[in-house]
């Protein structure tokens, strides 16, 4: 896929680019929808514009950005803050034209309409079916992706997923928000179908998978707290027998260990210009020198905060990618505490060494497998309570952050969870360890009924408004039949 992806960037305005038929001459080599979706490869090419919605130019609604869901899912946790005057957003002050907000719907709603087209295209397509079954599939996947992150962010939404409404605009269809079981519904059986017919392993890394659709499911039902429907789905990824945690903390994330057996699904990135992540540039100071020498910018922005670095066990290998100091361009050791700086550097991707600029080769993390099976531990948790299994996977995750694990006192025992609400306190907060700047916090408190308690602890203005986001005043005024969610003007 990285390698083709700059090619696509001239076929992303296919759907709805072209003119009424007709009425333009058509060129010798162009591409319109009449000449289109004719053979397997340009359903290859359909299927890889859907995938570059997920990083767009770098500045992506599930990379690094402002306003993309790592930044809405980490603001008001605890575990993440900014140097950077985001005053109202990281109060809680969330408005209807707020960029920070507002920004993932309008990456969003258009990506989902657009592969509603691509689907209604291939279902056309006289490709042969085995072929086209392949590329729906991935489609169906990543656009169940999209509408899923846009419903638990901000509700169920009145989306274009219906092929005669995409292939057909109609500027005056102007629908009301649906209950939130039809959405549901639709995640649900879009995400079955997707992963009955996708490969356990695809040819081309950072396509979707069928674990990844299952992933998805499982984040799903974990979301509406379905324990046994969680269980069930745990038990089908991790008995597909293909994924296994690295004993290395840190390989996880590193730019020369991609395509690791841990990693579900990620956003492929190159250290090339709009095509690389910005997993490094809005955390370094500007005078942080690079460990391998390359060239770097800083934005001096992300930061773990001091409370949450501090609730680390000083063993804990986890804790040790976040910087409390580091060495300066000079050569000088600069302690970020004893400088007054509000937190540690978050370095969970280790700088690639051949990263440039904002631009580095770090594979954007979206899921991994330690989270089915702390997944796996919470739904057995509640279901039947404090057990040896639940325990044992928890073990599985912690074991890689500790020297000498077994039988020490890091080694977590049954006896220390006597209650349900004791093991699912734990989970919380080895979650935390476990998953801190990957975007997973405010989901888990969300799901653990602590969101709107822990927002009060680091927000000035936080309520049950702050469950969802705003909506953009914008689609409201396109579409007044479009209402506002709860709290927001």
């Amino acid at each position: 896929m990285k390698t083709i992806i700059k090619s696509l960037l001239l076929l992303t305005m296919l759907a709805f680019g072209g003119c009424e038929k007709g009425l333009d001459p058509e060129l010798p080599g162009t591409i319109n929808s009449e000449n289109f979706y004719k053979t397997r490869q340009d359903l290859e090419v359909a299927t890889t514009t859907i995938y570059h919605e997920l990083r767009l130019g770098g500045w992506a609604p599930y990379m690094f950005s402002d306003g993309s869901s790592f930044v809405m899912d980490e603001v008001a946790t605890g575990e993440w803050t900014t140097t950077w005057a985001w005053t109202n957003f990281l109060n809680g002050n969330w408005n209807v034209n707020d960029a920070m907000a507002i920004q993932f719907y309008n990456w969003l709603n258009p990506a989902v309409t657009r592969a509603t087209y691509a689907l209604a295209r291939m279902e056309e397509s006289p490709v042969d079916a085995a072929a086209k079954s392949g590329y729906m599939a991935q489609v169906r996947a990543l656009r169940a992706f999209f509408v899923y992150d846009m419903w638990r962010l901000y509700g169920p939404l009145p989306l274009i997923l219906e092929y005669d409404k995409a292939l057909y605009p109609d500027p005056d269809y102007k629908p009301a928000r649906p209950e939130s079981q039809q959405v549901e519904a639709f995640i649900v059986n879009e995400l079955k179908s997707a992963a009955d017919n996708l490969p356990v392993e695809q040819l081309e890394y950072g396509r979707v998978t069928k674990g990844a659709a299952l992933h998805y499911l499982l984040k799903f039902y974990m979301h509406k707290k379905d324990w046994q429907s969680a269980l069930t789905t745990a038990n089908q990824i991790i008995g597909l027998g293909y994924y296994s945690l690295q004993n290395n903390y840190e390989s996880i994330f590193s730019a020369q260990n991609e395509k690791n057996k841990e990693l579900i699904f990620v956003v492929v990135s190159e250290p090339l210009e709009e095509f690389g992540s910005h997993s490094y540039v809005n955390i370094l100071p500007g005078d942080f020198r690079s460990p391998s020498g390359n060239a770097l910018d800083g934005w001096n922005g992300h930061r773990m905060p001091w409370a949450f670095y501090d609730s680390f066990n000083p063993q804990d290998k986890r804790r040790r990618l976040a910087l409390a100091e580091y060495t300066s361009k000079s050569g000088q050791t600069v302690n970020l505490r004893t400088n007054g700086d509000i937190g540690a550097l978050p370095l969970k991707y280790g700088i690639d060494p051949r990263a440039f600029g904002i631009w580095s080769g770090n594979d954007k993390v979206l899921d991994r497998y330690a989270e089915v099976l702390l997944f796996k531990a919470e739904a057995l948790n509640e279901l039947n309570g404090p057990n040896a299994e639940s325990v044992g996977l928890i073990n599985d995750v912690r074991r890689r952050a500790f020297d000498n694990y077994a039988g020490s006192p890091n080694e977590l025992k049954l006896a220390d969870f006597p209650s349900k609400e004791s093991l699912r306190n734990h989970l919380l907060k080895e979650r935390g360890w476990e998953f801190w700047y990957e975007g997973k916090r405010r989901e888990d408190l969300i799901r653990m009924g602590k969101y709107v308690e822990v927002g009060k602890q680091h927000a000035t203005s936080f309520s049950e408004t702050n469950l969802l986001f705003p909506i953009p005043r914008s689609r409201i005024v396109e579409n007044p039949n479009l209402i506002q969610n709860p709290g927001y003007n």
